[in-house]
């Protein structure tokens, strides 16, 4: 048999087969892309050549009819074809290595997902959405971490107005064994209402678009994502002014030293039972108030003295210190404390909060066009409204005192002025460049 080639080109849009090689399908006027090429044999049988027996000789008759205009064979693809089944194959090998081995190691997840990555790039090509792009450039750039707990006390309250009212419960009064038929005793219920008006917290963010298109990465879009860690910064001092108003001596007071260790003795911390103290504070604050304590908020070096107390791990193994967040109270798990331990609790002192009459008030979520801002720069405003209140600091917590040796006491939060100054930027924060 003897083989005849001729090459074609596949165009999509209309789905045929151009004779000859083209890579510049617009040189045709066809809206669409090069994907491939193909080569045309033509079987021509020659039984002068070949001796054929009438089985091949009926083969080769079936096959012409079966394909009258030939046979096709790829003879060039788009690259980025060619890279999405390389990476389709890589994805089945590993795939079937990580079955084989019985378990999924870190190894082959590794090697699958760079496999699948270059799947994804491959199909996408020049079309690659605007969110896979940010995810890339968020894996690159990283994740700003900040560390934000305190305001997790607080009841979230979403408003559509900046003022109002909240109304604190009152305590009806209870009718015991009441007799048939007889007069009940009616209660006034009294109840307070604790005023508010919430002021906003602003980031103004700007910059010029000349200069964003000319950085090799988007500094402005990283500027939003610290100006809302700012913000979040911002709402914890807040958390921490309002918890400043509860009262040191509300029913308890003063923690006793939980450092603190018998001369001669080697087990640390062993003077003082630091988990009593705290029990002492839930059960006093509920024979005065008839509520209980579940949130303690706590500095991290104040919280690591309770967790080396002798009495807190004397049943079990000694803890490790906690990192920034919200953990069960350890020690206190039976009575649902919870510790929330967060870095700008000013040191010797612990804040308890009951689960109730404590409120993060949010406010509504308006956007201001500024729009002669926005004509000639990228121009991008956070407003935060939002306020903490506790509707009545003796009876919704207290602030417990946490003498420590050779602990100075820290400053506590109760202006806005402290806030502002806690807020600025180190020094040096931006080194610039005048010939940039």
């Amino acid at each position: 048999m003897a083989r005849d080639k001729q090459t074609y080109t596949f165009l999509p849009g209309s789905a045929t087969l151009y004779s000859g090689e083209i890579r510049d399908i617009d040189e045709i006027g066809l809206d669409s892309e090069f994907m491939a090429q193909f080569e045309r044999k033509e079987v021509i049988p020659q039984t002068n050549r070949f001796n054929l027996t009438p089985e091949v000789q009926a083969y080769v008759a079936g096959a012409m009819a079966n394909h009258p205009k030939g046979v096709y064979r790829l003879t060039d693809v788009k690259s980025n074809i060619l890279q999405a089944q390389t990476a389709k194959k890589k994805i089945e090998y590993f795939a079937k290595r990580a079955k084989g081995a019985g378990q999924f190691d870190d190894s082959i997840r590794t090697q699958l997902q760079e496999a699948y990555q270059e799947y994804k790039a491959a199909i996408g090509d020049g079309n690659t959405s605007q969110l896979t792009i940010v995810q890339f450039v968020n894996q690159i750039v990283g994740n700003l971490e900040q560390p934000s707990f305190i305001t997790s006390a607080f009841k979230n309250i979403p408003l559509d107005k900046l003022r109002g009212k909240i109304p604190e419960m009152g305590w009806p009064a209870v009718n015991l064994q009441v007799d048939r038929l007889s007069e009940p005793i009616i209660d006034y219920t009294e109840f307070g209402q604790t005023e508010f008006r919430i002021k906003r917290n602003d980031v103004h963010i700007y910059i010029p678009r000349e200069d964003r298109m000319e950085a090799a990465i988007d500094p402005f879009a990283t500027s939003i994502q610290q100006g809302n860690i700012q913000i979040a910064r911002a709402r914890e001092l807040m958390a921490l002014k309002e918890l400043s108003t509860l009262q040191i001596n509300g029913t308890y007071g003063t923690i006793p030293d939980m450092s603190a260790t018998p001369s001669g003795s080697s087990a640390p911390g062993s003077s003082n039972d630091a988990p009593s103290a705290f029990v002492n504070v839930i059960v006093s604050h509920f024979n005065k108030y008839y509520n209980y304590i579940k949130y303690f908020v706590w500095n991290p070096l104040d919280y690591r003295a309770y967790l080396s107390n002798w009495f807190t791990h004397a049943y079990t193994q000694i803890q490790v210190p906690e990192g920034f967040g919200v953990v069960p109270f350890f020690g206190l798990e039976k009575y649902n404390a919870v510790a929330i331990v967060s870095p700008y609790v000013p040191r010797s002192f612990v804040y308890a909060l009951a689960n109730e009459g404590a409120f993060e008030l949010d406010g509504p979520k308006i956007v201001d066009s500024e729009y002669d801002a926005k004509k000639f720069a990228d121009y991008n405003i956070v407003h935060d409204f939002v306020g903490y209140k506790i509707m009545n600091p003796k009876r919704f917590g207290e602030k417990l005192s946490v003498p420590l040796s050779g602990v100075t006491p820290g400053t506590e939060i109760t202006t806005n002025k402290q806030i502002y100054k806690l807020l600025a930027p180190p020094s040096d924060l931006v080194v610039k460049n005048s010939k940039a």
